[in-house]
């Protein structure tokens, strides 16, 4: 749900220590009303050509004809897509969806949409990371109070007194957020199992939300991983994903990392994977260890045997999988690997895997 604060709201707010998750960005300009200044929770500003009703459930309220805020972005970006409606950008959080340039375009798959629609030529939209925040003030005496608390909070802000304008890049780390990054540092750098440190081209070390309550535990990262420095980007991390949104939710709010944080060694090739090796998952598993006692997750998935082996000690992933086992006193969820179902197509893998994931939904 959204909420309207004032400036004395976003006052409290900074100087209680917790900055909002979402700015309404130059909204007092978009609506022609120079004397207005709000600022609104967990809510997103989109931008369309036309008034776009497809949006009118998500939307919380219009400040202009084809400006208007919404909540639950990816849910409305997911409706406009399957609408063929392309939103100028949508504004939420630090991140946004941008238009790329009019040469980069694509194709609407052919289907209820018609022939004709699915031969014309769509904007492709893709999702930007934003790093910097804008706000703009009502007035001088504000803007010197919040630039004043922004530089307590140690933020690095910008003033441009004239036009009435702070931006500022980030705000202060969490201890979490400050230990996880450490954490990070000192395993971008791991020597330790040399042949491994000296084959990889990234350390892999974990992607998601650090406050999240669901994390998942896979075994070590592939070649597209090594490539990326992301966990699970390849097939079976694209499958992965699929898992997790049909569950209601996005690689975003939940935290993915893998047993190894560096791809097994597999001399003289490019691709294929292997399994690390019993003394390779002891020499990299306090890494893991460390990540899960920072994030303090409700509820673990381990993806594979690898990952139920070097979380528990357990082997029998076929055996073990679909029960509740513990972690450190955190329920812990064995399941197939999202590579197994990929090698192995038939239903009945995945309807359990689904099942697990079912159980993980109601713990969670």
């Amino acid at each position: 749900s959204a909420s309207g604060l004032d400036a004395a709201g976003l006052l409290q707010g900074l100087s209680g220590g917790e900055l909002p998750a979402n700015v309404a960005h130059e909204l007092s300009a978009w609506s022609e009303h120079g004397e207005k200044f709000a600022l609104y929770v967990n809510c997103s500003v989109l931008e369309t050509e036309e008034d776009a009703p497809a949006a009118d459930r998500f939307t919380v309220e219009r400040v202009a004809r084809g400006i208007r805020l919404v909540r639950s972005p990816d849910k409305l970006f997911d409706e406009l897509q399957r609408q063929e409606l392309m939103p100028v950008r949508i504004k939420h959080g630090d991140h946004a969806f941008a238009p790329l340039p009019k040469s980069a375009r694509t194709r609407f798959p052919k289907g209820s949409a018609g022939r004709e629609k699915a031969r014309e030529p769509k904007p492709r939209v893709t999702l930007t990371r934003m790093t910097r925040v804008q706000l703009v003030c009502p007035d001088r005496e504000l803007l010197d109070k919040l630039y004043s608390l922004l530089l307590e909070r140690q933020c690095p802000v910008e003033m441009d007194r004239p036009n009435l304008t702070l931006t500022y890049s980030k705000q202060v780390e969490s201890a979490v957020a400050s230990a996880i990054r450490q954490l990070s540092e000192r395993a971008l750098v791991c020597q330790r199992c040399s042949n491994l440190a000296s084959a990889r081209k990234n350390v892999v070390f974990g992607v998601g939300d650090i406050n999240a309550g669901l994390m998942f535990v896979g075994e070590a990262p592939g070649a597209d991983e090594d490539l990326q420095g992301e966990p699970f980007v390849g097939a079976a991390g694209q499958l992965l994903t699929r898992i997790v949104q049909t569950m209601g939710l996005s690689r975003d709010t939940v935290y993915i990392a893998n047993i190894l944080k560096c791809r097994p060694d597999t001399p003289g090739q490019s691709s294929g994977n292997r399994k690390p090796t019993p003394e390779e998952m002891k020499t990299c598993i306090p890494y893991l260890h460390e990540q899960i006692d920072l994030i303090q997750p409700k509820v673990l998935v381990a993806l594979g045997g690898t990952a139920l082996e070097g979380l528990l000690g357990l082997t029998g992933i076929t055996r073990l999988r679909g029960r509740w086992h513990t972690y450190r006193g955190i329920p812990l969820m064995p399941t197939f690997h999202p590579s197994f179902l990929l090698r192995n197509q038939a239903l009945s893998e995945k309807r359990k895997v689904w099942e697990d994931m079912l159980q993980v939904m109601g713990r969670y």
